[in-house]
Parts: structure tokens; C-alpha cells; sequence
């Protein structure tokens, strides 16, 4: 995942990938707002989520939240 597409994942109806990985654009891809979601979910419980490279590629996300 390219830096740069690390803080915009989170925005609403942004979508990942690019170019030939996007080809095709299937119905059932989605329209950008699972992570948008997420990330307000975790907030509102005083986390942070964040995305990372996952080995092998694509992408690992953290949640973290504080305890109780």
C-alpha cells in the first residue's frame, strides 16, 4: 500500500487500488465506505485505527482501544 493512500483509505468513497488492480470495477466491489465506518466506530470509543503493509502485500489494520 503506498504511503500516501494510508490516510486516505479512511475518507468516505475512497477506494483502494489503482489502474489495472481496479480493471473491470465488479458490482459487488463496494463504494468506499466500510473503512470511512470503521473508523468513526473506533473513535467514538477513544481508539485509532491505522493501515499497514501486510507481509506479502496488501494491507493489516490496527484497532486499538483503550481499557477500561
Amino acid at each position: 500500500m503506498a504511503a500516501a493512500d494510508r490516510e486516505r483509505i479512511f475518507l468516505p468513497f475512497a477506494r483502494g487500488g489503482h489502474g489495472a488492480d481496479r480493471a473491470g470495477d465488479e458490482p459487488d466491489d463496494g463504494v468506499g465506505l466500510g473503512l470511512s465506518v470503521a473508523r468513526r466506530i473506533v473513535e467514538a470509543h477513544r481508539g485509532r485505527i491505522a493501515a499497514t503493509d501486510a507481509p506479502g502485500g496488501g494491507a493489516r489494520f490496527v484497532v486499538r482501544l483503550p481499557a477500561a
